[in-house]
């Protein structure tokens, strides 16, 4: 494959490390000293970009500003590529969630696509605004290599209609902080990619 065509999923950099343990989907944190240098070296991994686009979220801002400016392109903003909505339950710490709500939690780690986050959303409303952000992204694109920089929810439903996973089995991927996804143009089906750990 030409990977000059690619589609690049990219998934930010470390969070600050008071987002460690805390569901965090629309509370906006910024990289923490090791995600800043995780995003340096990321633009070297990633190479040139002809256009890159970033959820409005400051940890995926500050892992995409590298990368453009590598290229000597601005940063685009996509506000569905955004994280799922915790509602709720945003910002709050994995073991308060699991104290005060341990039916839904038991739920949530066992079920992750069954959970309706209180205020929040769906797994399959998320999903749907998810691709509908990469598809509007892949169906726009004139240049020949895009690097999108997102979230883990958001690579997942993309991977996972790539690959024909069910639900289920997407929760048992791993996918670090500042790890790329390669995808061929028009989203035909990933193929390897590199990750910064």
């Amino acid at each position: 494959m030409d990977v000059s065509s690619a589609l690049v999923l990219v998934r930010h950099a470390e969070p600050v490390r008071w987002a460690r343990g805390r569901a965090i989907g629309r509370t906006d944190v910024g990289l923490s000293r090791a995600g800043t240098r995780q995003a340096v070296e990321l633009a070297r991994q990633v190479g040139q970009a002809d256009r890159v686009v970033s959820s409005p979220a400051a940890r995926a801002l500050q892992t995409a500003r590298p990368i453009a400016d590598a290229s000597a392109v601005p940063v685009e903003v996509e506000d569905d590529l955004r994280e799922i909505d915790f509602g709720a339950f945003d910002g709050r710490t994995f073991a308060s969630i699991r104290r005060e709500h341990p039916g839904l939690y038991r739920t949530w780690m066992h079920d992750p696509t069954a959970v309706h986050f209180p205020g929040g959303e769906r797994w399959g409303s998320f999903r749907a605004r998810a691709l509908d952000a990469i598809d509007r992204v892949d169906r726009e694109r004139e240049a020949r290599r895009t690097v999108v920089v997102t979230h883990l929810g958001v690579i997942l439903a993309v991977i996972g209609r790539a690959r024909s996973l069910a639900d289920d089995e997407l929760f048992g991927l791993s996918i670090g902080h500042a790890t790329a996804n390669v995808l061929e143009t028009r989203l035909a089906g990933p193929v390897p990619g590199s990750a910064v750990e």
